[in-house]
């Protein structure tokens, strides 16, 4: 399949609001849908889902309510549920059925988009997603997010600060994360809702318990793959969530931490590419 350099910007209709996507492929070709992870944009899946649609899939990667070019939410709910409602309502535009590959805050709705609506769902797979996580690493990153309401003076100081929870100190380059940041009266804010990391909504015992009970009725065909340096995502996490799902398949990905805002997961291309054309084939 010959492939444009661009991908053809989508948008759809989300639960009462308007999810911008960039789609690469064929319509009607497997649809695959990505969700990158809290603070990051759609641009964060672009290099995988350009390889998976010249593999001969239709890859769609959105930008999650209240993050990049989509609308932020009116009544500020950015819980599980709602980022599920976003992915029932957008599924049945592209075919009615994908594979759903989810990376953090977007693995975590996609963990509970497969239990709630597994006839949409042909395959999942989680980008460093384990139904539960080490807290207290995930509240440094929370903390991050919330420092950031009251923005930056430029660029660099975003990417200095960013750098401080990057695996192995790995510094952001500025001209990265220019693309996810908006100017206003001189100053640099990141393009999301400071309002998606409300402890209610990332941390609620109800909100953690909802995961376990997802990964417990968990059926789908499943990858899950871990950053090899991930603080986040430790091993005991995985040996739970394989205690309670055991036909979830694992992998890692080394050398990587966990996805923060500005990166790009290119590295999980290769093994979702993999595991996809082995249980969910192209076209």
């Amino acid at each position: 399949m010959s492939m444009t350099s661009q991908p053809m910007t989508l948008n759809l209709r989300g639960d009462g609001l308007t999810i911008v996507a960039d789609s690469w492929g064929e319509a009607g070709a497997p649809a695959i849908l990505f969700a990158h992870g809290g603070g990051q944009s759609r641009g964060a899946w672009g290099a995988t889902a350009k390889i998976m649609a010249e593999a001969g899939y239709h890859a769609v990667s959105l930008d999650l309510r209240g993050h990049g070019s989509s609308d932020w939410a009116p009544d500020g709910d950015y819980s599980f549920a709602s980022y599920v409602r976003d992915f029932a309502a957008i599924i049945p535009q592209l075919s009615g059925r994908a594979a759903l590959v989810g990376a953090s805050l977007g693995g975590r709705a996609a963990l509970l988009m497969a239990t709630t609506h597994p006839e949409m769902i042909a395959a999942l797979v989680l980008a460093d997603v384990t139904p539960r996580i080490d807290e207290d690493v995930a509240d440094d990153v929370r903390e991050f997010f919330h420092a950031s309401i009251a923005g930056f003076d430029s660029v660099e100081s975003a990417a200095a600060t960013l750098s401080a929870l990057a695996a192995h100190g790995r510094a952001p380059r500025p001209e990265r994360l220019r693309g996810n940041m908006r100017e206003e009266n001189g100053r640099f804010f990141w393009r999301w809702d400071p309002r998606f990391v409300d402890d209610r909504f990332v941390k609620g015992p109800d909100q953690l318990a909802l995961l376990e009970r997802s990964a417990a009725e968990l059926k789908a065909a499943t990858l899950m793959i871990r950053a090899g340096d991930s603080t986040v995502v430790r091993p005991e996490h995985v040996a739970h969530f394989l205690s309670i799902a055991p036909h979830v398949e694992t992998l890692v990905a080394p050398g990587i931490g966990h996805m923060l805002t500005g990166d790009a997961n290119d590295a999980y291309a290769p093994l979702v590419l993999e595991f996809l054309k082995r249980v969910y084939p192209p076209r």
